[in-house]
């Protein structure tokens, strides 16, 4: 690439393309536990074990609710 004269060319990590989901797994543990249904975004790197935070109700009925959540969530949605 520095050979066809492009600027800041530079040699990134790459994940193989087998790479596939280890394990994913998401439970509420109260009031009352029950198991989350989701999968982790593509390529996303694991954590150091469990994550847990407080609970957000987010009450969204229409498109303008999903941006006002978005801009104060670091979430992808």
């Amino acid at each position: 690439m520095n050979e066809w004269k492009l600027e800041n060319v530079k040699t990134e990590p790459w994940i193989s393309a087998g790479m596939v989901e280890r394990k994913f797994f998401a439970e509420m543990v109260g009031p009352r536990p029950f198991i989350l249904i989701g999968y982790p975004k593509a390529w996303t790197p694991g954590t150091n074990g469990p994550v847990t935070a407080d609970v957000v109700f987010a009450p969204i009925t229409k498109e303008e609710d999903m941006q006002k959540y978005k801009a104060s969530s670091r979430a992808s949605w």
